[in-house]
């Protein structure tokens, strides 16, 4: 009982908050100095790669080739075990696992009207299994469809909107679809936004570890990818069970949303990696802020105070402390810490901006901006 209240009072004060955040931050960047690889090492992200790993998606692409589709069904569950390697595989729990907190914080599932715990852990679960039908869906439409990755703008456009932001938004839609009787017949607009934005988290983390398979120091985009996947996600949950609960009303809306966070999703990473972009690559950082304050909008529409024994404040900034000091740490293993920070600099101020927008937007914010 001492130690709630002290943590219920402690928490509640910005000074405590920000002196733990510049702690942890303090940290990781010593941590990261200690760990930094010799600026002798060369940086090779392709021999992190099991070569068993490598065989197997050999073995993929020749199934697609010669399209045995059923066969490729069931052989990418392995891929993505193979692929699970050490370092990137914790990092991703790590960022999930401080994610979820804020998120589960954020339904208030120990109130009547909170969130459900099973709901609310299903969701990464469920998340991570999306991956499956992605994959297939890559493999199919480069067969079929001979959609592929191109420097150029407008194959490249089509690329990221009909190929990326298609394929693993529906693939994350289809498995919050289990969940959504649960939700449906309860009727909460805050547990379809917080449990589908648990599927896009758990999406999120699996799909993280691949960024230093293939774009070596974009690795930092594990600071904002979680928290965009989230928002998709959650955005695109919440709209689909109003167009259940208000078929005539906003069954069109919930179209259009959906369609809408499909073309975000392809301008994102379109924005990223296309050279023709390259000048206007600042508004794929616009993109995320925007998604971010949406989904933040959407929850303090329902946050029930008083808040709980650790403010919801504190348990954000310090997960957001968390997931840049151990982006840091890793990083700077692989890369020095030079070249750690010049990586992970866009997607902090980024994550920086969702800070501003958590204190803006959120009623039980303790400090002012």
């Amino acid at each position: 009982m001492q130690l709630e209240s002290y943590l219920r009072h402690k928490t509640r004060q910005p000074q405590f908050v920000w002196r733990v955040v510049i702690g942890i931050l303090v940290v990781g960047t010593m941590v990261a100095y200690g760990v930094q690889a010799s600026p002798d090492t060369p940086v090779d992200f392709d021999g992190s790669i099991p070569e068993a790993y490598n065989d197997y998606i050999d073995r993929l692409e020749q199934l697609a080739a010669s399209g045995k589709w059923a066969e490729l069904w069931w052989a990418i569950p392995r891929a993505m075990w193979l692929g699970a390697v050490p370092g990137p595989t914790v990092l991703a729990l790590i960022t999930g696992a401080c994610w979820f907190a804020f998120l589960l914080q954020s339904g208030q599932p120990w109130r009547s009207a909170g969130i459900r715990w099973p709901l609310a852990v299903a969701g990464p679960m469920l998340g991570v299994v999306s991956i499956w039908p992605t994959l297939f869906a890559i493999y199919w439409q480069e067969q079929v469809l001979d959609l592929r990755e191109t420097g150029e703008l407008a194959g490249g456009l089509k690329f990221f909107i009909l190929g990326v932001g298609l394929r693993e938004e529906l693939s994350k839609l289809l498995l919050f679809l289990p969940l959504v009787p649960w939700i449906i017949r309860r009727g909460s607009e805050r547990e379809a936004l917080l449990v589908a934005a648990c599927v896009g988290l758990g999406f999120a983390m699996e799909e993280n570890i691949s960024y230093f398979f293939n774009a070596g120091s974009s690795a930092g985009r594990f600071l904002t990818a979680n928290f965009m996947h989230m928002s998709l996600t959650g955005l695109v949950g919440l709209a689909v069970c109003r167009g259940i609960w208000q078929p005539r009303q906003r069954a069109g809306e919930a179209i259009a949303i959906v369609l809408l966070v499909i073309v975000a999703h392809g301008m994102y990473d379109a924005l990223i990696v296309l050279p023709a972009l390259e000048q206007y690559s600042v508004a794929s950082s616009i993109i995320a802020i925007l998604l971010a304050y949406q989904f933040f909008h959407e929850l303090r529409t329902w946050w029930q105070p008083p808040g709980e024994t650790i403010s919801l404040t504190a348990t954000f900034l310090v997960a957001v402390a968390l997931v840049v000091a151990s982006n840091l740490v890793f990083l700077s293993s692989i890369l020095g810490l030079s070249d750690a920070v010049r990586a992970a600099v866009i997607p902090a101020v980024s994550l920086g901006v969702m800070v501003y927008l958590f204190l803006r937007e959120m009623p039980e914010s303790i400090i002012e901006v």
